[in-house]
């Protein structure tokens, strides 16, 4: 969500935003949450993460923030609220088409550091100092007593401790990642963009983290993948933890040089990482609180670890391809691929190709294939939401300009509330059916069914609730318009016949060639194949949105013990892995027992705690 900020510097907000803090703060310490509502307006929201709850949470209405608040409060001890020197001034500014007071803050909790951001309205009659509180957001920023390794000043020596006399850094880093004489505190499965920032952070905080991976090198997840792929996200919002990207680097990086880059930032951090190592099976030990997993090692051989916590870092959409049953697909004469089995339009040159799929896969696969001599057609079995990409990206504003990246994320987290998203996301699509106008027209015009979402939300909250159903144009729709690429509904066919696809008309149109650009399994399916019936079932649905607004088990405590998800984009995986990261030392520190999720969303922590005794944390 876009903020742009209209003012700045202005000493009567900054007063009164510091009033703000004094009272909030000391409401906090009341225990009849009524003392918060004249802080809050009546249609007030508060996401907080891992800064009052341990948790991902959102609230809305002024009763259930300020109730809330107040009960969460008391198990964190949250004070010295004061405005951030290190961010703008309080000033007026324009926040989900709403004219606000932005505010940001620092506070302390008896366990951490914590960040702040409050978008006020002004409210001279009802409120001391003339504001109340429309959206506060609140978020843990790192743990007391805790050394973190990146600091910003380099090490003085040689960036290890010897073990012994005369040994070389590579001997020590080798060491450290064979794992011979030591179990791993964190087990990290899956080496892409997410599990790597996830395993930086850990080790920042010192925590013994591995990531095991599949593949024969880091980046081969994106390696392996179709060579047309692009990134969709500019670089100016990609940057991993700890190391940005060169000054160099294009706004959107190739498939390859991506791939590189995650390679590079794994030697350049010195994480440990085990290649060509596929994830058999764990089982948890409640009385130790451990895992016991199986890795098959390149070699053939297999290792067994008993880390105390396992994120599992695969993919939004789960690792096995979906093959949906279509009707005579397996007397078809021609080539049957996946979209994960596609590499190149190179290896179809001249053939008839058909792409089963609207979505971006699908338009990325057809259009390369179309730019190798195919003649191709796509086959649409449900409405699509194109947007051009620049248009696009125009929702991450905050990330356009030289504005901090933390800076940024902290904006971002204050608008990722639910009603606040769908306000929002209505007007972006509506606009974007403004901008891209002609563009719309033209599909349409070559037969392809359009839509902006089942609640008119557009691109934005398909993403969000599903992760598809949409494209971001890098070419594939002017072809399309100009007639490149035919688009073909499903519902006029009839089946697949040995020769290509039968019509409802009666005709057959030919082909050679058919990529199932259908999607993947969902994570559930993986969850089960890893752990078992009974910790998948546990677990339930992952990644999807839940009717808080928030993401199932998304970097977040899930109803199994010490087993957490993390997927997505790079922008989605660096900022979740900031805080997941966070509540993971809490837990092996002991600052906060064991968590996990009840069957009704709370968070329940186990009574045998030295430093805690509260045992449900904030509802989910």
């Amino acid at each position: 969500m876009t903020v742009t900020q209209l003012t700045s510097v202005a000493t009567t907000y900054q007063e009164r935003a510091a009033a703000w803090l004094q009272d909030f703060e000391n409401a906090l310490t009341k225990p009849d949450p009524g003392a918060l509502h004249e802080l809050f307006a009546d249609d007030s929201h508060w996401r907080d993460i891992a800064a009052f709850t341990w948790d991902v949470v959102q609230f809305s209405g002024l009763d259930r923030v300020a109730t809330e608040l107040q009960r969460s409060a008391a198990a964190v001890v949250p004070v010295n609220f004061a405005l951030d020197a290190d961010r703008p001034a309080p000033g007026v500014s324009r926040f989900n088409d709403h004219e606000v007071v932005e505010a940001f803050f620092t506070f302390e909790t008896q366990f951490g550091r914590c960040a702040g951001l409050a978008y006020f309205v002004e409210e001279d009659a009802r409120a001391s100092h003339g504001l109340r509180a429309y959206v506060l957001s609140t978020v843990l920023r790192s743990l007391h007593n805790v050394v973190e390794k990146h600091t910003g000043e380099p090490d003085p020596g040689y960036g290890f401790t010897p073990e012994w006399p005369g040994q070389t850094w590579t001997q020590y880093r080798a060491r450290q990642v064979a794992y011979e004489d030591r179990e791993p505190e964190v087990l990290v499965v899956g080496g892409g963009q997410a599990g790597i920032c996830t395993a930086a952070l850990l080790d920042n905080l010192g925590v013994d983290t591995l990531v095991i991976d599949k593949f024969e090198r880091a980046g081969d997840s994106w390696r392996t993948r179709y060579e047309a792929l692009n990134l969709h996200s500019p670089t100016t919002l990609s940057d991993f933890p700890f190391i940005p990207y060169p000054k160099t680097f294009p706004k959107y990086l190739p498939r390859d040089k991506h791939a590189d880059w995650v390679e590079a930032y794994v030697k350049l951090l010195d994480l440990n990482y085990w290649t060509s190592s596929t994830f058999v099976d764990a089982v948890y030990d409640d009385s130790t609180q451990r895992w016991t997993a199986r890795i098959e090692r390149g070699d053939g051989s297999m290792r067994v670890l008993r880390p105390a916590h396992i994120v599992m870092s695969v993919g939004g959409s789960g690792g096995r391809p979906l093959m949906p049953a279509m009707k005579g697909i397996d007397t078809f004469r021609g080539t049957v691929v996946h979209s994960s089995q596609f590499t190149s339009g190179r290896d179809y040159r001249s053939s008839k190709a058909l792409v089963v799929g609207v979505g971006t896969s699908a338009h990325d696969i057809a259009l390369d294939l179309y730019r190798h001599g195919a003649d191709v057609a796509m086959l649409q079995r449900g409405p699509i939401t194109v947007v051009s990409l620049e248009e696009a990206n125009t929702v991450y504003g905050s990330y356009m300009t030289d504005m901090d990246q933390s800076e940024a994320d902290h904006r971002y987290y204050a608008g990722y509330v639910y009603p606040l998203m769908v306000e929002a996301s209505k007007r972006n699509a509506q606009r974007n059916l403004e901008v891209d106008a002609e563009l719309l027209e033209g599909l349409a015009n070559a037969g392809m069914k359009l839509d902006i979402g089942e609640d008119e939300t557009g691109w934005q909250m398909k993403f969000a609730r599903y992760a598809g159903g949409y494209y971001l144009n890098v070419g594939a729709s002017d072809v399309v318009v100009e007639g490149g690429i035919s688009v073909m509904q499903y519902e006029h066919v009839d089946g697949f016949v040995p020769e290509g696809v039968a019509l409802d008309d009666g005709t057959v149109r030919e082909f050679d060639l058919v990529v199932m650009a259908t999607g993947y399994e969902g994570l559930e399916v993986e969850v089960e194949r890893y752990f078992g019936t009974d910790v998948a079932e546990r677990v339930g649905p992952v990644g999807r949105l839940g009717p808080d607004g928030e993401r199932r088990n998304f970097c977040k405590p899930t109803p199994q013990e010490h087993l957490w998800f993390t997927f997505g984009g790079i922008v989605e995986g660096r900022r979740s892995a900031s805080w997941m990261a966070l509540m993971i030392k809490a837990q092996l520190d002991g600052l906060v027992p064991a968590l996990h999720r009840s069957e009704d969303g709370k968070l329940i922590g186990r009574e045998e705690t030295s430093t805690n005794t509260f045992m449900r944390i904030g509802d989910a």
